[in-house]
């Protein structure tokens, strides 16, 4: 915002950074995990898009579009089941967006600067994860519990749930090492980046492991293939294959798990991947499912069925009736084909870096597709993967992003 100093910008920014990247039990709903802390810097989104008085076409024409569509199909095709706070909610996330990018160009952050906003938050997952499991053990009240149930050996941390948890970290800790990257002027060895950053690094990964969930084994595998070149791939291939073998018999539960399911969710038999991992099937089960209802000749297809139709046919083992999954596939069902293509194209657009192909690919599918529209996760990897792959310093040492408007 340029009514206001790059460092006043800087502080903004990074209150950006950690409603989207944290969700504090003293403000998230136990019912529905609803980050109240979120919603409440949310409203000022429209807010800061106005007093910026820039127009960044690249990002405000497919955000506009969306918002455009939205109502459109949902109004003039499914008027009985539109629902306004819905609809608004989804408006919030793009505008939070749009505020977040141009917060970020207004401060004009030095790469030192946004790589220390990243490693306090870090570490923080990592320490609050260690009291927790401390707190566990010694019979202390765990702070910052969200998640709903019985205590056991799987720990939030920071977010809402493990899954949530290392997706988070995941974000943040590739985008430490893009930056870190960037700072040293050449891509880091893996080796040298332990090296120098040893701090974050043992902090992503205790969070990763200790954090007990197979998403996280996804996460850190995904982030692992920066580091593949020419030189090394085969090295890294017989490693991959030697992991997955290993983690089929494993007794590690989140590489068992996660081998496991890997190998059921290729059979694409329902009861085999439920029965493999129920948390993970829970994810993707909905998702083959929705995919399948999706009709590319059907005009209901293209405007979509409705808000919440899903929830009216969905049934799966071991999931409450009237409750529905199936994340990007349940909205593109809902909200139809129009709105979906473009929201998808719109986000991978924002993440996919063609020098980091894997990473930003996988990054995109485990946070942005396989969680939806209307979550913190998704729109935290959308707005690091577009300041990562477009983030520069000139030679004032004031930083700046390539091509953002």
């Amino acid at each position: 915002m340029n009514v206001f100093s790059a460092k006043f910008n800087r502080r903004l920014f990074f209150l950006i950074l950690f409603s989207l990247s944290t969700s504090l039990s003293i403000f998230t709903a136990p019912v529905d995990n609803r980050n109240y802390f979120l919603i409440g810097m949310m409203f000022i989104g429209p807010l800061i898009v106005l007093l910026s008085g820039r127009f960044l076409h690249k990002i405000d024409i497919p955000i506009i579009a969306l918002v455009v569509l939205i109502f459109c199909t949902q109004l003039f095709f499914n008027s009985s089941s539109f629902r306004a706070s819905t609809v608004m909610f989804s408006c919030m996330f793009f505008f939070y967006f749009l505020a977040a990018v141009r917060v970020f160009i207004s401060s004009k952050m030095r790469y030192v600067q946004l790589l220390a906003m990243l490693k306090w938050l870090i570490i923080a997952y990592c320490v609050v994860l260690i009291v927790q499991q401390l707190s566990f053990i010694v019979g202390l009240p765990i702070p910052n519990h969200i998640m709903g149930g019985e205590i056991g050996e799987r720990f939030n941390a920071l977010a809402a749930e493990p899954s949530h948890t290392t997706r988070f970290v995941g974000v943040l800790f590739y985008s430490y090492l893009i930056i870190a990257d960037r700072l040293s002027g050449q891509a880091v060895s893996m080796i040298n980046s332990f090296r120098q950053n040893r701090l974050v690094w043992i902090s992503a990964l205790y969070v990763m492991i200790a954090s007990l969930s197979a998403t996280g084994m996804f996460v850190l595998a995904l982030i692992m293939t920066k580091y593949i070149s020419k030189k090394n791939c085969i090295i890294v291939a017989a490693l991959l294959v030697a992991v997955f073998t290993i983690g089929v018999n494993s007794d590690f539960k989140p590489l068992h798990r996660s081998t496991v399911f890997l190998e059921a969710a290729v059979t694409g038999d329902y009861d085999k991947m439920i029965k493999a991992d129920h948390s993970a099937s829970i994810r993707v089960v909905p998702v083959i499912m929705c995919i399948k209802r999706i009709n590319v000749f059907s005009l209901r297809s293209w405007v979509g069925e409705g808000i919440d139709s899903v929830k009216s046919w969905f049934y799966m083992k071991g999931v409450k009736k009237g409750t529905a999954g199936g994340a990007m596939a349940s909205y593109t069902v809902e909200y139809g084909l129009l709105v979906a293509l473009l929201f998808l194209g719109f986000s991978f657009w924002c993440c996919f870096d063609p020098q980091h192909k894997l990473p930003t690919i996988g990054l995109w599918v485990l946070c942005v597709f396989m969680i939806g529209v209307n979550t913190q996760i998704g729109w935290l990897c959308i707005l690091m993967l577009f300041i990562d792959k477009r983030y520069r310093v000139n030679n004032e040492n004031k930083g700046f992003l390539q091509q953002a408007a």
